[in-house]
C-alpha cells in the first residue's frame, strides 16, 4: 500500500533487477537525449 512497502518488497524479491532497470533506463535517456535534440 505505502510506497515504502512496495520499494521494500521489490528489492525483496529482485534485489539485482531493480538498479539494473534503473541504469539502463538512464542510459537509454541519456543516448536518446542527443538524438532528439539534434533533429528536434
Amino acid at each position: 500500500m505505502s510506497p515504502q512497502r512496495e520499494k521494500a518488497k521489490l528489492l525483496g524479491e529482485s534485489p539485482r533487477k531493480t538498479p539494473i532497470m534503473q541504469v539502463q533506463v538512464l542510459l537509454l535517456t541519456h543516448k536518446c537525449e542527443p538524438h532528439i535534440n539534434g533533429m528536434g
